[in-house]
């Protein structure tokens, strides 16, 4: 456990705030620590499906990015209020 947290980073982002944008580059993985956000998907038309998923404390986002190396995001994540993250980058 040590190790592990000695590796992880913070972050902190305000109500609102796009973490995650689809399409983007994956270098990062987020464990939420306080607050909640929404996940936002687009289908192949490209039309938005808001808040498909509630990811809460405790929640982690962007795994797939440290799995498969030059992965794109699939998703967007916001922030609905004051949020607290670990981040494991690669």
């Amino acid at each position: 456990i040590n190790k592990l947290t000695a590796i992880l980073g913070a972050q902190f982002s305000t109500p609102e705030f796009k973490i995650i944008s689809e399409g983007d580059e994956s270098r990062e993985m987020m464990f939420i620590q306080t607050g909640d956000c929404i996940v936002n998907l687009r289908d192949h038309n490209f039309k938005e499906a808001p808040a498909i998923r509630l990811l809460t404390q405790g929640s982690m986002a962007g795994e797939i990015g440290l799995i498969f190396e030059g992965a794109r995001r699939s998703a967007d994540i916001i922030c609905r209020n004051y949020v607290t993250m670990a981040v494991l980058s690669h």
